[in-house]
This record gives C-alpha cells, structure tokens and sequence, in this order.
C-alpha cells in the first residue's frame, strides 16, 4: 500500500465529505435527481421518457449537459496553473460564492430551510 501523509488522508476526509453532502442536498432538492451520479440521471431519462414523455426527461437531459458543460470548463481550467490547485481554487470559490438569496431569508430564516438549492444564488 502507498504511504499516505497524515495531512493528505484528511484533506480526502473533508473533500469526501463535502462532495457527499453537496451530493445530499442537491438530490433533495432537485426532487430525485442526482447531482453527480449521471448514469442514475439518464436511467432516470430513459423511464421518464417512456412512462411520461420527453416534457418532464428534459430536466435530467438539462442535468447530464450542465455535468458534461462542467467537466468541459473543468479541464480547461486545469490547464491554468497547478491543475489540481487551481481547480480546488476554483471549486471552491463556485461552492463558496452560493449563499441564500434574499427572497429565501423572507420566507424561511430557519437553518432547516438553507438545504434547498433553489433558493439559493450565485
């Protein structure tokens, strides 16, 4: 097994950690649909498409072309510097820059009610 550094096994323990739980409050609050896990997403297309119609699967289509727009960008930031720096700078600073809009903090003030994305603003 590799040796892994005290500092380095952490940070994997926090950034697992945030990604489970950005994963958590967005498949809540997009109503079932998975924020990161797109082959859920496009099986989730598929039997929309078949029992409902292409009126509701746009949602998910919506969600696989914002993912693959993502990694896309993703990429090419990595290009800019240390890649993996400046991706974790990036990221960081995307996931950062979301706080509750305004028109949330009329409605509900309660920490219960700060999951839900859309009510949320870049």
């Amino acid at each position: 097994m590799q040796n892994v550094r005290r500092r380095e096994w952490l940070l994997a323990v926090i950034l697992s950690a945030v990604a489970g739980g950005l994963d958590a409050i967005g498949f809540l609050d997009l109503g079932g649909y998975f924020v990161s896990f797109m082959s859920g997403n496009t099986t989730r297309m598929s039997a929309e498409t078949v029992e409902v119609g292409w009126a509701v699967a746009w949602h998910a289509v919506g969600l696989v072309g914002l993912f693959f727009v993502g990694a896309v960008i993703g990429s090419m930031i990595a290009h800019i510097g240390d890649g993996r720096v400046t991706v974790m700078a990036a990221s960081t600073a995307l996931v950062g820059g979301c706080r509750p809009s305004e028109r949330s903090s009329t409605r509900c003030r309660s920490p219960r009610c700060w999951g839900s994305l859309s009510r949320w603003e870049f």
